[in-house]
């Protein structure tokens, strides 16, 4: 089969499932065909360690231009949400915190489905990324689970496991952090609005006050840490606080430009529906090109910069367009995307006590048409694109 007569076939079917989550072929010559094209068994070890990193895509893409690793089911990915109250008032974030803890019944079902995923013969990769509210609120959640899937990878040796998460780094203290390293979540975003007094404006906490401190002294204290991980600082841009990165980037530079654990990627503050604009000024189109372009050249080359924006020509999907990933949240529901959390296609059914999973394929399809349609923008956001 070419990857012209793969294409064709998967235009020509939609994605249905088993009660876990794999993607069912009628005909296993299908399978074993695209798992060809999927080139795991062809990648280096360093690139399989990173494999599935929303923040680190970029280092494969070029090398991957093929279509065969969204549908495979060698590949697992787990987007978890152990609790949706978060420790942060954030003026700009979207979510309700309406959800709380992820029930002992959901916490046992995600294991079931883990070891049921990994269980096959030729699986390959799970990949499990933290997010909330804030995860570290429920620790405990996310060591336990992190720990079961690294004691079933046999530490990388039965098949690659790799984790990340968002988080605001308020709770990264060295002691938290030495235990998350070791239960294989070695790779994190932390969001930062500017300097301290800019900072403190929009990242605050429940009672109003600041987290600058909080946050930096643990980036600071992840220096003295000897171990692999990697940070993404997430440099936040709004029209109010653009000018204060300017000069901040020089104290960026000068504490982690040496230490290539810590990345940057700039973003700019969006209004996913219910911001108050009248609290956090967005920036137009004109704008936020002219503001990155500038803190990049700020930034220079002494560190790595993450770059989100791609050319044309270059292959690049979100999580929610693929067929094997799949977003479990802390009341057990499934959902595809991580900001339309609210929206009715989004829910997309809830895991059983059994690990087994209750999904919607009429809801499935609609995150994953962009791959039947080789649409590049479907297969970036499905969600801004109208069917």
């Amino acid at each position: 089969m070419s990857r012209k007569d793969l294409i064709k076939w998967l235009r020509k079917n939609n994605f249905r499932f088993d009660d876990y989550g794999r993607i069912l072929f009628d005909d296993k010559n299908i399978e074993t065909e695209i798992n060809k094209f999927s080139r795991l068994d062809d990648l280096p070890l360093s690139i399989k360690q990173n494999y599935w990193e929303c923040f680190l895509k970029d280092c494969i893409y070029k090398d991957l231009k093929n279509i065969g690793y969204l549908a495979t089911n060698k590949v697992f990915k787990l987007v978890l949400l152990p609790t949706e109250q978060c420790n942060l008032r954030c003026k700009y974030c979207y979510e309700d915190y309406k959800l709380g803890k992820m029930k002992r019944n959901t916490v046992e079902a995600v294991k079931k489905l883990i070891v049921n995923r990994v269980s096959e013969p030729n699986f390959e990769y799970l990949c499990i990324s933290w997010f909330g509210g804030e995860p570290l609120v429920e620790k405990d959640i996310v060591l336990e689970i992190s720990e079961y899937a690294q004691q079933l990878s046999g530490n990388g040796k039965r098949f690659f496991y790799s984790s990340s998460m968002t988080t605001n780094g308020c709770y990264l203290d060295n002691n938290l952090f030495g235990k998350l390293l070791k239960a294989g979540v070695t790779k994190y975003q932390i969001s930062i609005d500017g300097p301290r007094l800019i900072h403190d404006r929009s990242r605050i906490k429940e009672d109003g006050s600041g987290t600058f401190d909080e946050i930096w002294s643990n980036l600071i204290g992840m220096k003295e840490v000897s171990a692999d991980f990697l940070i993404v600082l997430r440099l936040q841009l709004t029209y109010d606080n653009y000018e204060s990165f300017v000069p901040f980037i020089a104290e960026i530079k000068k504490n982690f430009e040496k230490d290539e654990r810590f990345r940057i990627v700039i973003k700019t503050i969006e209004n996913f529906g219910d911001m108050d604009e009248s609290q956090v000024r967005t920036l137009s189109v004109d704008q936020k090109n002219k503001c990155i372009n500038r803190l990049y050249r700020l930034i220079g080359n002494n560190i790595d910069i993450v770059k989100f924006e791609r050319e044309e020509d270059d292959f690049l999907t979100c999580y929610s367009a693929e067929p094997n990933a799949l977003v479990i949240r802390s009341d057990g529901s499934l959902a595809k995307c991580i900001v339309a959390l609210n929206e009715e296609v989004n829910k997309l059914g809830y895991i059983r006590d059994d690990g087994s999973l209750e999904i919607n394929e009429e809801k499935s399809t609609f995150w994953t048409r962009g791959i039947s349609s080789m649409d590049r923008c479907l297969l970036r956001c499905p969600r801004l694109v109208e069917i």
